[in-house]
């Protein structure tokens, strides 16, 4: 069951949360998949991630989330493109 619906149209891409999950956090939950047009940020395989802590960094560096700044329970929410974790 999903928190929050994703909305790709709000990604810019820049690939903020990938790095804050993979360097800051150790756990490579997410990352870039497709290419061109085509390209998102997900879950490996698009299968649910057995390595994300739902920390919350993810949605707390993304310059186009507007959920932390509305949603009261960040070790709960996740943003964008992590949301199917």
């Amino acid at each position: 069951q999903q928190r929050f619906r994703q909305e790709h149209e709000d990604c810019i891409l820049c690939g903020l949360c990938v790095r804050m999950c993979e360097e800051q956090m150790m756990a490579k939950a997410i990352g870039f998949r497709g290419r061109g047009e085509n390209r998102s940020i997900g879950t490996p395989f698009d299968i649910q991630s057995e390595v994300c802590r739902l920390c919350g960094a993810c949605m707390y560096i993304c310059p186009a989330c507007q959920l932390r700044c509305t949603f009261t329970e960040p070790e709960r929410a996740i943003c964008g493109g992590c949301e199917n974790l």
